[in-house]
């Protein structure tokens, strides 16, 4: 009876370890009462089974229960699910039986916490101490290489082969350790070969993480990389219309000297007929010229028209320079970047505005001036930058790096400040010419 209490404390201790792993990976998707029941009732009959079945369906069904508990009840891929139940099954049964290898080289016999309740202790609080370790040391592997779980891909499922080999491994010298009477130094080869097993498992889910994280930053800069092409079309027809423009703007005088024609000639009729034709050219459509850079006009017009429909305050004050330094795409992503989180940020606010200003200190330099009313201050991350407040971390921020980026190409500052008193969220970027 002593012992059974010992193995249902074991599976407590399991239970506890897979809800804490679980947790700590992805999010649910029931309330948490109707997870601890079911994750209890799981845990409940594996130790049911486990008194009536001998070691390869305890294992088999610890693995099944674990995937079942992850993929049904948490926001996990199938393939996520595999690995990460083959993970916890082979931390489990290898460090039990690496305590088991331990024990059996002190005392002479493997056997031997079978049929003693103090030697069953110490292999129970061993095992699972290092068990609950052992997956603390995957969270932690995890949230460093990468935060936010994703779906995993194909690449999960071709891992798990090795943690189901692992514990096939495992189960097959624990066997043969308990049958045969094995020489000491076969048997501290076995203990060697199993550490290196679960390092070599452990490794391989520092690895399965980092391919993740590369994976998803693959992704985030492909999103990018679509938005931005995307923009340069529009930017493109932006540009198109503004030229269009500035040939109408040249044609006025002619446009005036035919409606006087008209007037005296034909009457009043000809000439609303005239104006009217006028006014629904594509040039007079909602097109404002900011400045003389063709590129910085065209996007300072996408996001002056975007702010018009989002009802936000669009002030803009941009000097009359060319900033010819500047590459057409270095422009695009600076200031489309940095319009983008302003608006973003000042559409949720009471009086909602956008104000920039692009300056020329030297006569060669680009200075620009930023400021929008943003409701939450945002997280400071560490380095005197602001973390993201969106709920998909790994595909958001690309934009302030990209920002970055630029500033270092050209030798340049970034300031970034939010006011708590006012609630304003100012950004400064300087540009240096070679010139």
């Amino acid at each position: 009876m002593d012992m059974i209490l010992v193995y249902f404390c074991i599976y407590i201790a399991e239970g506890i370890t897979a809800w804490s792993y679980f947790s700590g990976l992805y999010k649910r998707k029931y309330s948490l009462w109707i997870c601890v029941m079911v994750h209890t009732l799981g845990y409940g009959i594996a130790f049911l089974i486990f008194n009536f079945a001998d070691m390869w369906v305890n294992t088999s069904v610890f693995a099944l229960i674990n995937y079942v508990l992850l993929y049904v009840f948490y926001i996990c891929s199938w393939r996520a699910g595999i690995f990460h139940a083959g993970m916890l099954t082979c931390l489990s049964t290898g460090l039990e039986f690496v305590i088991v290898l331990v024990l059996g080289s002190i005392l002479g016999n493997y056997n031997f916490y079978q049929t003693n309740t103090s030697t069953l202790m110490i292999l129970a609080v061993c095992s699972k101490l290092l068990y609950f370790l052992a997956t603390k040391l995957c969270l932690l592997i995890a949230k460093k290489s990468n935060p936010g779980q994703g779906d995993d891909g194909a690449v999960s499922f071709s891992l798990s082969f090795f943690s189901l080999a692992t514990i096939c491994v495992m189960v097959v010298m624990f066997y043969t350790g308990m049958a045969v009477h094995l020489p000491v130094h076969i048997e501290n080869l076995m203990l060697i070969s199993s550490l290196v097993l679960l390092f070599a498992n452990i490794l391989l889910f520092a690895w399965y993480q980092y391919s993740q994280r590369v994976s998803q930053q693959y992704l985030a800069l492909q999103m990018v990389k679509q938005k931005d092409e995307a923009e340069e079309t529009y930017f493109r027809v932006l540009e198109e219309k503004y030229d269009s423009q500035r040939v109408l703007i040249h044609d006025i005088r002619r446009h005036l000297t035919a409606i006087k024609d008209l007037a005296q000639e034909q009457g009043a009729e000809s000439v609303v007929g005239y104006v009217t034709k006028i006014k629904e050219l594509p040039a007079l459509q909602n097109k404002i010229r900011y400045c003389d850079n063709p590129m910085l006009n065209v996007v300072l017009s996408r996001y002056g028209e975007l702010c018009r429909e989002k009802g936000i305050d669009f002030q803009v004050d941009v000097r009359d320079k060319e900033y010819d330094f500047l590459a057409p795409n270095d422009i695009t992503s600076l200031f489309g970047n940095l319009l983008e989180n302003a608006v973003e940020a000042a559409q949720n606010t009471p009086k909602p505005y956008v104000a920039l200003r692009v300056d020329s200190p030297t006569g060669t330099d680009l200075f620009l001036s930023l400021t929008n009313p943003c409701c939450e201050p945002p997280l400071e991350d560490g380095r005197s930058g602001y973390l993201t407040r969106k709920l998909n971390k790994e595909q958001h921020g690309i934009g302030l790096k990209s920002v970055d980026a630029i500033v270092k190409k050209y030798g340049g500052s970034i300031n970034l400040n939010y006011d708590l008193e006012t609630k304003l969220f100012h950004i400064s970027v300087l540009l240096k010419s070679d010139e």
